[in-house]
């Protein structure tokens, strides 16, 4: 009788913590033992502390309360040259069990059980698409290289980042209802096309689409079809690096070919693609066209003396915004770098081409 008595009692208890708040309790290989592990949550585009703790004996803990559900990280400070990872999930009342290790996991809610096996399996074709791309890296370089046997790679890779992206299409569709949905979407929406993120709206539930970000989205998706190709182009004005006055209009309308280029001197992807960027001009700079960039750069002395350092002899203007700049909203931008290339009279023809399709489009536009 006594030990049902207790027992009765001890979970009474649980339960009432777990109503009452969160518990997250986490292990750690002990190589990290004196080590501060930090717990953040989501704060607007951000992540904030809200919690520190030290590991001990490989474990640690939190606890507090959050009575909203929202998205958070836990994360080893000091420890680069471990491989452990920062472990992302959902912050909400309960009992929950962390390990960070390489691959980090959390249990314990039915929430976070579905959002962990989500990550579980995205990390597998990742591990499947980085064998592939290793492979493919490694045949490249042989002195004998079938062209079937490159197609077929990099067939086989197109078709993992296809079923990465329906998966993750998938569970956003599915979670409409939590804030899982509404994070991934709104990292991950410029994976998508127009109209899939038309339809993700459209389905989501009153949550998903009476969330801030998601709102911002849809009316991003009004604003492109006043973008699309056939539009006339949308004229903005801002900065040069010389401290000008200037607009697009100051050349886009004047006869060329005139290739928009969105891009951010702290934007990696975007200094990626500026030795391609830069081929592009001097290939045909003299050939009916002209390109001009769009920075969301904040700090105008970073931004001049990189495109010093780079050389970039083509136009260049900024509002110094960032991403508060009005040319996202007023070209429907969700990501860096993009392009909008638009004709002699001011129409746009197409956007975000790269790579070979861009090239043998100005090709053929400008042979």
């Amino acid at each position: 009788m006594y030990s049902k008595i207790v027992m009765a009692v001890w979970l009474s208890f649980m339960l009432l913590s777990c109503r009452n708040g969160y518990r997250i309790e986490g292990v750690v290989d002990s190589v990290a033992n004196g080590d501060m592990v930090v717990l953040q949550k989501q704060q607007g585009i951000s992540f904030v502390g809200i919690d520190s703790t030290y590991i001990r004996n490989g474990r640690f803990s939190f606890k507090g309360r959050q009575d909203t559900a929202t998205m958070a990280m836990i994360s080893i400070s000091g420890k680069d040259r471990l491989p452990f990872a920062p472990l992302l999930f959902i912050l909400e009342n309960g009992r929950l069990n962390a390990v960070i290790d390489t691959l980090s996991t959390i249990s314990g809610t039915a929430m976070n059980d579905r959002f962990q096996a989500y990550v579980d399996r995205q990390a597998c074709l990742a591990m499947e698409m980085g064998e592939l791309e290793r492979q493919y890296m490694m045949n490249s370089q042989e002195s004998v290289w079938a062209d079937s046997l490159s197609s077929r790679f990099q067939q086989r890779i197109l078709d993992c980042e296809s079923r990465q992206k329906a998966l993750l299409y998938r569970y956003i569709l599915d979670n409409t209802d939590n804030i899982s949905g509404i994070y991934l979407f709104i990292q991950n929406s410029f994976l998508f096309s127009p109209d899939e993120q038309q339809r993700i709206i459209s389905g989501g539930d009153r949550l998903f689409q009476s969330n801030p970000a998601v709102r911002t989205v849809s009316r991003m998706l009004s604003m492109n079809k006043k973008v699309a190709p056939g539009m006339s182009y949308v004229d903005l004005k801002m900065n040069s690096p010389e401290g000008r006055r200037v607009a697009l209009s100051d050349y886009v309308g004047k006869g060329k070919y005139v290739l928009i280029g969105f891009w951010s001197s702290w934007c990696n992807p975007c200094r990626n693609q500026i030795p391609e960027l830069k081929a592009i001009y001097d290939r045909f700079k003299n050939k009916n066209f002209e390109m001009v960039g769009v920075s969301f750069d904040i700090d105008p002395d970073e931004w001049s003396r990189y495109i010093e350092e780079m050389k970039l002899e083509w136009p260049q203007m900024s509002d110094f915004k960032g991403y508060d700049s009005d040319a996202i909203m007023q070209y429907a931008i969700q990501g860096i770098p993009h392009t909008v290339l638009v004709s002699p009279q001011g129409t746009i023809v197409a956007k975000d081409l790269k790579g070979e399709e861009l090239n043998n489009l100005l090709h053929r536009l400008l042979k």
